[in-house]
C-alpha cells in the first residue's frame, strides 16, 4: 500500500543508489608535470665533446641510422646549446655504445687473430664506410655471429653498424675463417674488462 499522497508511479531508488558519474569526483590524479632532464655534469659535457669529435672524424653520415646522431654532434661541437639538454642525454648514451662496441670489437679480433697492421682501417672507430651489412650476413652463415652481436638495438642506444662492419672486413681479410661456438664465446669473455663508460676518455677529456 501507498501512503496517501505518494505518487504510485514514482520510480523506486535504492537506497545505496550510485550517484551520477558526471557527480562523482576523480580518483584518477592528473599527470605530475614532467621534470626537466638535469644538465651535463662537467666531466660528461666534456665526454660528449671528446667522442663528438672522436665519431665526426671516421664515421660515415649520409645514411638514415647515421643522421640522427652525426648532425647533433656537429651542432654540439658548435655550440652546447644548439642540442636540448634531453637530447644532449640520448647522444651521449648513443656514442657511449658506438665507443663500447668498437673497443669490444677491437678485442674480439685481437683474441681470434684477425688483427693486424695491413688492415685498412686498422681500428674498428675508424671504419668509414656506410657498408659492411653484407659481410656480416655472410659471416653469420658460415657460424661467426658477427651481425647477431652487433646489430641495432634501439633499447640499448646501439645504432651504428660499424663496429660490426669492422669486425667481418677484419675475418674476411683473415681468410673467412671457420670459428667454433667455443671460440667465439671466448672472444666475447676477452671483452669483459670493457665498460660502457670509458672513464679514460672522461678524465682525459676534462684535461683538454
Amino acid at each position: 500500500m501507498h501512503d496517501e499522497g505518494e505518487d504510485p508511479t514514482a520510480a523506486i531508488v535504492p537506497n545505496n543508489a550510485h550517484p551520477d558519474i558526471d557527480d562523482t569526483p576523480s580518483a584518477i590524479p592528473p599527470p605530475a608535470p614532467s621534470q626537466p632532464a638535469p644538465v651535463l655534469s662537467v666531466a660528461e659535457a666534456a665526454e660528449l665533446a671528446h667522442l663528438a669529435r672522436k665519431i665526426r672524424k671516421h664515421h660515415f653520415e649520409n645514411t638514415g641510422g647515421s643522421l640522427p646522431v652525426l648532425l647533433p654532434c656537429a651542432s654540439y661541437l658548435k655550440s652546447p646549446d644548439l642540442v636540448p639538454v634531453k637530447r644532449q642525454h640520448a647522444l651521449l648514451r648513443r656514442l657511449r655504445m658506438w665507443w663500447f662496441d668498437c673497443r669490444r670489437a677491437n678485442a674480439m679480433a685481437q683474441h681470434l687473430g684477425w688483427s693486424k697492421e695491413s688492415l685498412v682501417p686498422v681500428r674498428a672507430e675508424e671504419w668509414p664506410l656506410p657498408h659492411g651489412i653484407g659481410e656480416m650476413t655472410e659471416a653469420e652463415q658460415a657460424g661467426v655471429p658477427i651481425l647477431t652481436e652487433f646489430k641495432p638495438e634501439s633499447s640499448i642506444s646501439r645504432w651504428s653498424l660499424a663496429p660490426g662492419s669492422w669486425l667481418a672486413m677484419a675475418w674476411r681479410e683473415a681468410g673467412r675463417p671457420q670459428v667454433t661456438m667455443e671460440q667465439w664465446v671466448a672472444a666475447l669473455r676477452s671483452t669483459s674488462h670493457i665498460e660502457l663508460v670509458d672513464e679514460s676518455i672522461a678524465a682525459s677529456a676534462i684535461t683538454i
